[in-house]
């Protein structure tokens, strides 16, 4: 069962954000609600957290890191947004959260969104940024990549470019509720439809029209789970059960299976999209800590049984105790 934090943040999202994001089609209008609140937030950041603007000739971001350390571990961190909105302080926070627990620092990149720069600016801003830290003398063993729903589909997306264009991979990647597929062909879209508690299904596929501009859905850098994942990095993949994003996730998992690549599947059960950002729910603060885990390691655990699983039993429609066949439950 999920926490009594997590089954109230689900029905308090499927009345509020789920039916905003369904009707409200002005973007200025919702990035002024989320420039708000970030603005409130601000002051309420931990007084150890320290941050630097990035503006460089091909991409813009900021450094994230904790007062006093000298990590070792970088992270390049892709933030969400549907590919319409730019990271804030939310996205400090939790990332912060995430270099606290691994001992690692940050490199958020803030790519360029749509309508404005549709497809593929913001990719471009994101292989720039990586460019720019082996400029920087980090070695690729140390360097994870991360990305939270869109920004999770553009870190796949990022790992491919680097793998076509023969660039040094980084140790690992972890992509959290990865918007993967923008084929709209994943059946969780349909089974999920009504159980996503955050995302309506018809919203996000407009977001991610304004997103792809003139480019097709099934370009591989678009819909990177389409793709072979020869190449790549490890993974750590974390979604919720109800979400309609879920078959991206297990797609990604499947391409991963058919290169050899080790993917560490976690299906947490009746998460809200995005969970591990959200630090009013128990499960975000283990979330954080697994995520910090496999940026140590490069290897994790099963996920543990009170939280979801680690397969997928498609017979069900959610996730399993028994070991099912991914690319059966991807497809």
């Amino acid at each position: 069962m999920p926490s009594w934090q997590a089954r109230l943040m689900n029905a308090a999202t499927r009345v509020t954000m789920k039916p905003m994001m369904r009707f409200v089609s002005d973007i200025e209008f919702m990035r002024s609600i989320t420039s708000s609140v970030d603005k409130r937030q601000e002051d309420k950041l931990p007084r150890d957290i320290r941050s630097k603007k990035v503006s460089a000739p091909d991409y813009e971001g900021e450094w994230v890191q904790i007062a006093g350390k000298r990590p070792r571990k970088t992270l390049l961190y892709l933030p969400g947004g549907g590919f319409i909105m730019s990271a804030g302080t939310m996205h400090k926070s939790f990332v912060a959260k995430i270099c606290r627990a691994s001992g690692a620092r940050a490199l958020v990149v803030h790519y360029r969104v749509a309508p404005e720069v549709p497809f593929p600016g913001g990719l471009e801003n994101c292989v720039a940024a990586y460019h720019d830290l082996l400029k920087q003398g980090v070695s690729p063993e140390d360097i994870t990549v991360i990305g939270d729903s869109a920004g999770g589909g553009l870190a796949l997306s990022t790992l491919l470019a680097l793998r076509d264009e023969g660039t040094p991979m980084p140790a690992s990647a972890v992509v959290l509720s990865p918007m993967g597929d923008l084929t709209f062909t994943g059946e969780s879209r349909v089974f999920n439809k009504r159980a996503d508690p955050v995302l309506p299904a018809f919203r996000s596929s407009k977001m991610h029209d304004m997103y792809l501009g003139e480019a097709l859905s099934e370009n591989r850098f678009a819909s990177p789970v389409l793709a072979s994942f020869a190449g790549l990095p490890p993974m750590l993949g974390q979604v919720g059960s109800t979400e309609i994003l879920l078959s991206d996730t297990l797609r990604a998992a499947t391409r991963a299976e058919e290169a050899g690549i080790p993917f560490f599947l976690e299906i947490w059960e009746e998460m809200p999209h995005n969970f591990p950002l959200m630090p009013i729910l128990p499960e975000s603060k283990v979330a954080i800590e697994r995520i910090a885990r496999f940026i140590q390691l490069g290897e994790l655990d099963e996920l543990p049984k009170e939280y979801g699983s680690s397969h997928y039993e498609p017979k069900r429609g959610r996730c399993g105790s028994r070991r099912a066949s991914l690319s059966t439950a991807a497809n």
